[in-house]
């Protein structure tokens, strides 16, 4: 997740030095495409681009959004609960395609395809 918000992050500030034909609109200065990034940062993340540094630092989950409110800025990273494999069926419909964790025999010709994923398993504290 880090690595694509960093990805996003370095192509959409490439993009501040391409330039089509002469436009009478301003150039926005680097400092205005840092503040839109930092806002989508936050808006995905709830977090900012100097949060997203100080957590890769520090090995922490650092958030100015969660400091705002009152909360630590920075918490111990939750460590990974144990996991299981599910299979979901995905079957064509009219409206799209609709998925259960159980195959169903009478619609086979509609199968679209079978998903494979790590869901983690509920356990009582």
């Amino acid at each position: 997740m880090m690595r694509q918000v960093l990805i996003a992050c370095l192509a959409a500030s490439m993009l501040g030095a391409c330039s089509g034909l002469a436009t009478s609109a301003p150039t926005p200065t680097p400092a205005v495409g840092f503040l839109l990034l930092d806002g989508v940062s936050v808006i995905n993340t709830k977090k900012t681009i100097d949060d997203h540094v100080v957590s890769w630092v520090t090995g922490q989950d650092c958030s100015t959004v969660r400091a705002s409110r009152g909360e630590a800025y920075c918490e111990e990273t939750p460590k990974p609960g144990p996991k299981m494999v599910q299979n979901s069926y995905c079957y064509k419909t009219l409206g799209g395609v609709n998925c259960f964790t159980q195959p169903v025999a009478t619609d086979s010709a509609r199968l679209y395809g079978v998903r494979t994923e790590e869901v983690p398993i509920n356990t009582p504290h």
